[in-house]
């Protein structure tokens, strides 16, 4: 036995083993002594950061909540406010609906007027009002200078232009009411 321990001793002498038991050695002390003394420290000093970081978290959650209310109130003041402007622009369409229909309407009535215009002339051109067997040719010529005249006139007056000028007009009256519809509803 006495050779077995002696090849014992000389291998736990070696100078590797040696180091390899101090290493284990400190590694066991720093454990025992970091268990026994450092939960406490690290509970004293963890334990109050982490009070006043969840303090912190609920005191931001309270701040988000306040700042979702307001921005809701806000929210819902615009929505009240766009469908207060959606609803004088509805008005306002409708009232230019009424005078386009007006407008229309007027338009129709002159062109009827021009219509009859038209016929009266035609008839003038043909016999100035009289029989046909009185009719001269001074007279005849007479009618012709006039009708020219009128002719130029109403050339300058076409109906087109009277039919164009209330579609701009009713295009520029549902957009001005769609701006201001719009302008009205802008959040300030």
């Amino acid at each position: 036995m006495l050779p077995f321990a002696l090849a014992l001793l000389k291998r736990l002498l070696d100078p590797r083993v040696l180091i390899a038991l101090a290493a284990a050695g400190l590694l066991w002390w720093g454990y025992v002594a970091v268990k026994g003394i450092g939960y406490a420290e690290c509970e004293a000093i963890l334990v109050p950061q982490i009070t006043a970081l969840k303090n912190a978290a609920k005191v931001a959650e309270e701040l988000r909540a306040q700042a979702d209310k307001e921005y809701r109130a806000k929210e819902i003041g615009w929505i009240a406010a766009l469908k207060e402007q959606q609803d004088v622009y509805d008005r306002q369409n409708a009232a230019n609906a009424k005078a386009l229909a007006k407008s229309l309407a007027a338009t129709n009535r002159s062109l009827a007027d021009n219509e009859r215009l038209r016929v009266d002339i035609a008839a003038f051109a043909a016999n100035g009002g009289r029989p046909p067997g009185d009719d001269t040719v001074a007279s005849a010529s007479a009618r012709a200078a006039a009708l020219g005249l009128l002719l130029a006139e109403a050339l300058r007056l076409d109906d087109e232009t009277l039919l164009a000028s209330a579609e701009s007009s009713d295009a520029a009256e549902r957009n001005g009411s769609a701006v201001r519809a719009l302008l009205g509803a802008w959040p300030k």
